[in-house]
């Protein structure tokens, strides 16, 4: 079933230039809830005008304007001018943000990343300057070159069981006795 739809009548028709463009601006009454409703080039603008309010504003091509009530429910169109920001009179001085436990983990990982990478280096120059010897095996399958222990003036004995642990400043060596 449809609605009849309801008259409107016009309470007001202003024709505008805005930039340099024709707007048409009209208000118009709905009777059966006695709202003024704010059109702009036939489109709505705003919400309607309430019998209890006495004004209205809406945009027009990017300037803002208010319909305004007067005596005997007449009504006028203002413009309202751009509200240009005060200067502050002091400006308060913001909090420092203060670095959470992810800042503190952040700079922990990067100091340990540091100094493995500072133990590394150490035990390469080491290696590097160190006096070399040439082990070979008792078959004489292979040979290979190893570094000399600073220590240690001779070669180690050539099945002698060796471990080596690196550490974040160096590596040691420990020998084990086999029997």
């Amino acid at each position: 079933m449809e609605q009849p739809e309801s008259t409107l009548f016009a309470v007001g028709t202003w024709d505008l230039t805005v930039n340099g463009v024709e707007h048409v601006v009209e208000l118009a009454l709905d009777p059966t809830t006695d709202r003024v409703l704010v059109r702009v080039d036939g489109r709505m603008a705003a919400r309607p005008i309430a019998p209890e309010e006495s004004s209205r504003q809406f945009m027009v091509a990017g300037e803002r304007w208010s319909a305004v009530r007067r005596v005997n429910d007449e009504f006028d169109l203002e413009f309202v001018p751009p509200v240009i920001p005060s200067t502050p009179k002091a400006a308060t001085p913001t909090p420092k943000k203060t670095k959470g436990i992810g800042g503190i983990i952040f700079k922990v990982v990067a100091a340990v990343v540091v100094l493995a990478l500072i133990g590394l280096v150490k035990n390469s120059l080491r290696d590097l300057t160190s006096d070399w010897y040439e082990f070979s095996s008792p078959d004489g399958a292979f040979k290979f070159a190893m570094p000399r222990s600073r220590s240690r003036s001779a070669a180690p004995p050539p099945f002698q069981a060796r471990t080596c642990s690196f550490t974040i400043w160096g590596r040691k060596m420990r020998s084990s006795s086999s029997s």
